[in-house]
Parts: structure tokens; C-alpha cells; sequence
């Protein structure tokens, strides 16, 4: 997380919709956020499920019993968001230093072979995707991305 501290940081909820599959496996998903003012909030998280919102995005949100519900995405912060699932375990470590090499931040969820990576807008998405391909047809993991905001 960036520099927010604790106190600071209220949770945004995401409504979410599974498809035919049960994916994802939870029907809402809540971020950390900064508020900044009139209704607004920087995301803090990379999202696990929640689509087209990135990290340190400025999001307005709704405010129902208590609870700050995602509207809509008023500043975007120009990074890209990717889930990746690796198939082994032991795989996964591999895969998130070469993503951090590409200067990508990682959250892991609690399902360890599950991760999200925020790809900063200066990373080179191109490559960062031949990688995941390249994992992905040698049936390492699967990913997809959650929000593409790279040319």
C-alpha cells in the first residue's frame, strides 16, 4: 500500500457478478481506500475481482447503511490491472519476481495460487503479457485482465 496509514484508510465495496462458472466465488469484494474529499476515494489495493478499477484509481462511491459502494471511476490512474493463478504452488514465486522485475506491485489473496498485479503505467504491458503467454501455453497459469488501461 502506498502512503496511507491505517487510520486513514476506509474500505470501498464492489458489487460483483458471478458467471455460469461460480466465478468469481464471492459476490462483493471491498478495497482499501484514501478519502480525498467530497465523495471521493484513491483505491489502496490492487483488486481481486472487481473489474475496470486499478490501483490509486480516484473512485466516487455511494454511501448505503454506513457502507461506501463503488459508482464510478472519476480519475483513473493509468495502471492496468492482471489476475494470475499459477497451477503449482511452487511456480508462483518464479512468477511474481519476474513480474516485479517489469516494476509490477503483487497482492497474494488467501487463495495462495491467486494474485493480482497492478501493471504501472511506465511498465511495459506488451512484454509483461508475451510472459504471461509463454506461462500460459506451457500450462504454468492462467490470468486475465481485470482492467487495461496500456495502449
Amino acid at each position: 500500500m502506498a502512503q496511507a496509514t491505517e487510520e486513514t484508510l476506509e474500505k470501498v465495496f464492489f458489487h460483483l457478478e458471478c458467471d455460469a462458472e461460480g466465478y468469481p466465488p464471492v459476490s462483493s469484494e471491498s478495497l482499501w481506500a484514501t478519502p480525498i474529499g467530497k465523495g471521493l476515494y484513491r483505491l489502496e489495493n490492487v483488486p481481486f475481482f472487481a473489474r475496470e478499477v486499478s490501483y490509486q484509481d480516484i473512485v466516487a462511491v455511494e454511501t448505503v447503511d454506513g457502507r461506501h459502494w463503488f459508482k464510478e471511476v472519476i480519475e483513473p490512474s493509468g495502471s492496468s490491472t492482471l489476475r494470475v493463478v499459477v497451477f503449482d504452488i511452487s511456480y508462483r514465486h518464479r512468477v511474481i519476481e519476474r513480474l516485479r522485475q517489469y516494476g509490477c506491485s503483487i497482492e497474494v489473496s488467501y487463495t495462495p495460487k491467486l494474485f493480482s498485479v497492478e501493471v504501472p503505467k511506465e511498465a511495459p504491458y506488451d512484454e509483461i503479457i508475451d510472459y504471461l503467454n509463454q506461462g500460459y501455453e506451457s500450462e504454468e497459469l492462467d490470468y486475465e485482465e481485470g482492467c487495461i488501461r496500456h495502449g
